[in-house]
């Protein structure tokens, strides 16, 4: 989760608030119902559902779909931010208001692409992963996997891999 949800708050108030269609690049993590810091859930579903909804892939649709809304773009496979951008070319973004929601990383790519276009682009991270509080299980997967204890690893998000280098650090073994 992200404990600083300041750009969130921020997002879910101007995006409750627009009489303006907005852009909104939405990967968002399915769950039981939408909900921005103080804004009530039929209200956020209202307010995407104003919106100009562009979605990177299925996940998202799918999470749309449960709120009753279905996005005006979707990337093609492979569902990557080039196939987003490339997709977002029929619309006219020239002065539009494009939230870009943002998964645990920056997207500078993106939004300079969305940019260029004239767009008026505002990356909102929606939640961050952070370390768990224990990291004892961590930093002996790590000892064993720099002694020689592994014999495969499998890593299933990027955020994995960086906590993995983050401990290593702090253990002196990067």
């Amino acid at each position: 989760p992200n404990r600083k949800r300041t750009s969130a708050s921020v997002f879910g108030t101007k995006l409750a608030s627009s009489t303006r269609s907005s852009c909104v690049w939405n990967p968002v993590p399915r769950g039981p119902s939408p909900s921005i810091e103080g804004i009530p859930s039929a209200e956020v579903v209202a307010a995407f559902g104003r919106t100009t909804l562009c979605c990177r892939g299925p996940n998202p649709v799918a999470a749309l779909k449960e709120m009753g809304l279905r996005p005006a773009v979707l990337a093609p496979e492979p569902n990557t931010w080039k196939e987003l951008a490339g997709a977002m070319e029929a619309l006219d973004l020239a002065a539009r208001r494009v939230w870009v929601q943002e998964y645990g990383r920056p997207h500078p790519a993106l939004c300079e692409a969305l940019r260029t276009r004239g767009a008026e682009v505002r990356a909102v991270p929606i939640y961050a992963w952070q370390l768990p509080e224990d990291v004892a299980p961590l930093a002996h997967a790590l000892d064993a996997l720099c002694d020689g204890g592994a014999d495969a690893v499998a890593f299933t998000s990027a955020h994995q891999l960086d906590n993995l280098f983050e401990i290593a650090e702090q253990r002196g073994r990067l």
